[in-house]
């Protein structure tokens, strides 16, 4: 058992290099049992003293400063000895176990840690006596490591400049170690701070250094970005200065939209008058339509830009004119209009209307006296909402078309047209077209000028007809004109010349006078062309047309009158047709409407008689063609004949 226990020991002493020796001692005989053999079998005294030591401290374990012993070979080795009591977990004390550490590889192990060659280095015991050490410059150690063990333990690292030794020194010190000793460093503050010289001296060269490159860089760099910078810089003020620029352009877009109904809710409307920065509030609102009078006069005579310029110029004297009592905003719609958004607000209704007749009548004669031509102003309900605005705009756009009627350089309120005209299905004169077609197809200018006059009178003192039945109405008296003309063998082209459109030209006409005049016109280059086909002479035709004139009281026919010149009916029909712009049987017919007209007018005989002695053995006949030819049956023109004689 012995052996085995002082095998163990050689093992332990054998498993680490920095271990010296391994004592056991027995507490209670006293015993010890040592690495290198039996050393005695009882304790010495310097060992008594050592557990006495141990015993009286009451710790587990107690570390002995540096000593010196002898070891196997007789040498004299610093020796490092931890004793502790057997075993440690129990209160019971069976004895003892001294572990010797060589002083010597505790010290190489100092010498061997990374530092400067100015810096000692301590291992001393919590008392402050030395246990190893690394000394590089002569130092009174002993004072220090008495005064670094008196400090009190906070459990960290901590440092203190110590002044009381001679020359300063940084001290640093650490109580941390498991085993309770101290590890403690002191390097002379003239090292240190020559050190911290050289890193200053070192730091500011380099921050010089930076500095120089930095303004270098910079220099470069500034350089470098200068012009993109500039160009941005350009590019902002001058996208700041389109949008000014623009705002008047985006302003009349919105107004714009806004008529247009693409606006349609009251989020988008604010958000749009706080992007423009508009004063306006989002309730009451008319809309006002100036058109310019005769238009395609001022086309004639002024270029594009010119025109630009009025209209432009239309819209700032509306704005500024209105203006006084109302927000408003202008845009252009269709090439000779402006419309004018008024913001009303909260002005009584019957209000409204005096002020805004008031204000289009100034707009109107600024207008004339600066810009020297007229326009009309059409005005379209109030609405509550900004988003109906459009619906102001739509009975503006329609009211303005009965400037045809009312004439131009007027002003005219919706409400007006409304109550004055209720509007017809249809009108046309048709007797009046018959007429008018006859006395044109005849060459008779004076006359078909005459029927035209009657017409226009008549079209004039109703007062139910709306716009749209007036244009309908002359556009199919320009279409029985035209047949007219074709009947007649001749063309547009040959008549007016290539390249003109007729029925273009009356949609531009802008008033019943207007259209009055255009149309005279056209019918006097008719009525001149029929006459001049009718001084062409054609002899076997003019012929034919004396027997017709001599004969037509009687039953005649085609066969007949075609014998009469010797050719035979159908070559006879063609020849008429292509000199006198109408068939023989038309020409007949009027011949005898025309007979039985003055018979109607000029004497008392019946229809019967009258039809008989024009060369209808057919009454029925004789009203059937009347009608067709004039509008009305005989008897009505009689009546209309006796009215006028009254």
């Amino acid at each position: 058992m012995l052996n085995e226990m002082k095998d163990a020991v050689k093992t332990w002493a054998g498993s680490n290099e920095l271990i010296q020796s391994v004592h056991l001692f027995a507490a209670q005989t006293g015993a010890v049992i040592s690495s290198d053999g039996m050393a005695s079998i009882s304790l010495q005294s310097g060992q008594e003293n050592v557990l006495e030591k141990l015993r009286s401290t009451g710790k587990k374990e107690l570390w002995i400063p540096t000593r010196q012993m002898m070891d196997r070979d007789g040498n004299q080795v610093s020796i490092i000895t931890l004793i502790g009591k057997i075993p440690l977990a129990f209160p019971e004390e069976l004895g003892y176990v001294a572990v010797h550490i060589y002083e010597e590889k505790l010290s190489r192990m100092l010498e061997s840690m990374e530092g400067n060659p100015h810096t000692n280095t301590y291992i001393a015991a919590a008392d402050g006596s030395l246990i190893s050490s690394r000394i590089q410059e002569r130092s009174d150690y002993v004072t220090l490591l008495t005064h670094v063990a008196g400090i009190p333990d906070s459990g960290e690292e901590h440092y203190y400049v110590d002044k009381s030794r001679g020359a300063p020194t940084l001290v640093a010190y650490s109580k941390t170690l498991e085993n309770g000793w101290m590890l403690v460093s002191e390097t002379p503050m003239t090292y240190l701070i020559r050190k911290l010289s050289y890193i200053r001296n070192v730091t500011v060269a380099v921050c010089l250094l930076l500095i120089a490159l930095g303004a270098i860089l910079s220099y470069f760099l500034s350089k470098s970005m200068y012009l993109p910078f500039k160009r941005l810089m350009s590019r902002s003020l001058s996208l700041e200065a389109s949008f000014r620029t623009n705002l008047p352009a985006i302003r009349e877009r919105f107004v714009s939209n806004l008529l247009n109904n693409k606006i349609a809710s009251s989020t988008e409307i604010q958000s749009s008058l706080s992007f423009l920065n508009l004063s306006l509030s989002l309730n009451g609102y008319v809309v006002m339509l100036i058109e310019i009078d005769d238009y395609p006069a001022l086309e004639r005579t002024y270029s594009t830009s010119d025109l630009n310029l009025y209209k432009f110029a239309i819209g700032n004297i509306a704005e500024e004119i209105i203006g006084e009592s109302f927000g408003c905003l202008s845009t252009e719609r269709q090439a000779n209009q402006c419309a004018v958004l008024v913001n009303v607000q909260d002005t009584p209704p019957d209000e409204v209307r005096a002020i805004l007749q008031t204000y289009a009548g100034q707009v109107s004669a600024a207008i004339l006296n600066i810009l020297k031509f007229s326009v009309t102003i059409s005005a379209g309900s109030r609405y509550e909402c900004m988003e109906d605005a459009y619906l102001s705009y739509n009975e503006a756009a329609e009211v303005i078309q009965y400037k045809l009627v009312l004439g131009t350089n007027k002003v005219i309120f919706s409400e007006d047209v409304r109550l004055e005209r209720g509007g017809i299905d249809y009108y046309y004169p048709l007797q009046m077209e018959k007429h008018l077609i006859n006395f044109l197809k005849n060459g008779d200018g004076p006359a078909s000028a005459a029927s035209l006059e009657q017409l226009t009178e008549e079209v004039k003192q109703n007062p139910r007809l709306t716009y749209e039945n007036i244009y309908r109405l002359y556009n199919r008296l320009l279409d029985a004109v035209l047949e007219a003309l074709l009947e007649r063998g001749g063309s547009v082209g040959q008549v007016f010349g290539e390249g003109v459109f007729l029925y273009r030209e009356l949609a531009g006409m802008e008033t019943i006078d207007a259209i009055h005049e255009w149309l005279e016109r056209v019918l006097t280059r008719i009525a001149a062309f029929a006459a001049e086909q009718e001084t062409m002479t054609n002899p076997t035709v003019d012929k034919a047309l004396a027997y017709m004139q001599h004969n037509f009281r009687s039953d005649l026919s085609l066969e007949a009158i075609a014998d009469s010149v010797g050719l035979n009916p159908a070559y006879f029909s063609r020849i008429f047709k292509q000199y006198m712009g109408k068939t023989v049987v038309e020409h007949l017919t009027q011949l005898r409407l025309e007979e039985s007209k003055a018979l109607l007018g000029g004497s008392t005989m019946n229809i019967h008689d009258i039809a008989r002695s024009v060369g209808y053995n057919n009454t029925n006949s004789y009203i059937r063609f009347f009608k067709k030819l004039e509008g009305i049956t005989p008897g009505e023109y009689r009546k209309q004949i006796d009215r006028r004689r009254l």
